[in-house]
């Protein structure tokens, strides 16, 4: 519709100043509960505009943090679970790379899908002993030591192996994110270990 061509080229306005963008993204994330007659097609638009937006090379952290809550608003609905599969994947494959800008949309959207779709996170975090990565990062007094622990444990948890190097970056905001973005899955992780063991 118009309304939504006009929402998109907002999201994607090259202005100097980023109100246009963020006032597109909160248009979007106002509208993502709103029926639609073709809930499907709306899903495809919604998130093609907000997953290009974490490439666009004017993204700041505002604008990034913007788009990360509105695809978690995003996941919270049964016609998004493909977005939220690629989005996770996306950004895992963004924590390896040395670009800073990637880092901060990763580690700012896996937080969000962490909280908001827990299943489809742990689908692609669940091979770890993570109380005891947590006991490891607890126990560090901040000279990197439990860090350092941490990584040479190796496994097959992808955002634990690739997260590290993040709170590393140069960049202090990425650090901090990746940080928020670690302990909001560690705790989803350990949620569901306690219930296995329970079960």
């Amino acid at each position: 519709s118009e309304v939504y061509s006009k929402i998109f080229s907002l999201v994607h306005s090259k202005a100097a100043r980023g109100d246009e963008r963020l006032a597109g993204v909160a248009a979007l994330d106002a509208l993502i509960s709103v029926p639609s007659s073709d809930e499907e097609k709306k899903a495809i638009r919604f998130g093609n505009n907000l997953s290009h937006g974490l490439k666009a090379p004017y993204a700041d952290f505002e604008f990034l943090h913007a788009i990360a809550k509105a695809l978690g608003k995003m996941s919270l609905r049964s016609a998004n679970v493909d977005r939220v599969e690629f989005e996770i994947v996306r950004c895992l494959e963004w924590l390896r790379t040395d670009r800073s800008d990637r880092k901060l949309a990763a580690v700012l959207v896996l937080r969000e899908l962490a909280k908001c779709a827990p299943t489809a996170f742990y689908s692609k975090t669940h091979n770890v002993n993570v109380q005891h990565h947590a006991a490891t990062a607890a126990g560090s007094s901040g000279g990197g030591g439990g860090l350092a622990t941490m990584a040479g444990l190796g496994g097959t948890n992808e955002f634990l192996d690739n997260i590290l190097p993040c709170l590393r970056d140069p960049q202090p905001i990425v650090r901090v994110c990746a940080a928020d973005a670690l302990a909001e899955c560690l705790k989803i992780l350990m949620e569901r270990q306690r219930g296995s063991m329970t079960a």
